[in-house]
């Protein structure tokens, strides 16, 4: 993503860059999770598989928030938004941040 904003910026520096993101939904295939292992073990050492997806899906969603405020500071002239469905609100379409998070 930072390097087509970049791009974007090079090519076109006074037209503004536009970027939708959307945080990982649950899936519902977690019996493939424990078919990963290994290479992809919650201990390597004892081959132990993870249960479920939802360990690394929580773990990018946490990230994506603070990853995205990082690329709206330094493309300042840009719009980038983040789809979310946690934290719902009552108004459908509510948005934080000046509109750069919305929710479902």
């Amino acid at each position: 993503g930072r390097t087509i904003l970049q791009l974007h910026e090079k090519h076109f520096p006074n037209t503004p860059a536009a970027m939708l993101f959307s945080e990982l939904l649950p899936r519902k295939d977690d019996f493939r999770a424990v078919k990963m292992c290994p290479p992809r073990c919650k201990n390597v050492e004892t081959l132990e598989p993870f249960q479920s997806f939802m360990p690394a899906i929580k773990k990018v969603n946490r990230a994506l928030p603070n990853l995205l405020d990082g690329w709206r500071e330094d493309f300042k002239n840009s719009r980038i938004i983040l789809l979310s469905a946690n934290n719902v609100t009552s108004e459908v379409g509510a948005s934080k941040q000046n509109g750069n998070t919305m929710h479902s």
